[in-house]
């Protein structure tokens, strides 16, 4: 009986096995059947009401759409409502700032990100903000050499 029992185990973790093969083997070819080239994405956080996402959205569709550049721009407006004289005392902007710093320490920070001036050099001074000057200044070149 017991030499039964052990064939019977045996062949119930060969038939496991063989499923767990067979469905990761179907899910990574069907995924990668779905999946089509895609442009890379670009996140850009921001901060304000329904009429600061409008505006944002409108810029961001006239820049995709007027430039058509290799990265699509996935924008993420944050809803605040803040204490203007807390805010001209601190310029902190409880929730965006809270989610910001939640991501950064995640790993996972947006691309790009509005950021109260006053609340610069913190974030400077941590190492969170990189300098794009030079890319600027290749950016201004491109578009003078473009117009010639």
């Amino acid at each position: 009986m017991k030499k039964w029992y052990r064939i019977a185990l045996v062949a119930c973790w060969i038939v496991i096995c063989v499923a767990v093969i067979l469905i990761a083997l179907t899910r990574s070819t069907s995924d990668a059947v779905s999946e089509s080239p895609t442009k890379p994405k670009l996140r850009l956080m921001a901060f304000g009401n329904y009429k600061v996402k409008e505006f944002l959205q409108e810029a961001v569709g006239k820049f995709e759409e007027e430039l058509e550049p290799s990265f699509v721009v996935q924008l993420e407006v944050i809803p605040t409502s803040f204490d203007m004289d807390y805010y001209n005392i601190t310029g902190y902007i409880p929730g965006y700032e809270q989610l910001l710093l939640a991501e950064f320490a995640a790993g996972d920070p947006p691309d790009l990100f509005f950021l109260p001036p006053a609340r610069e050099e913190i974030y400077r001074k941590s190492g969170a903000l990189l300098d794009i000057s030079p890319c600027t200044m290749v950016m201004q070149t491109y578009h003078v050499n473009q117009s010639h």
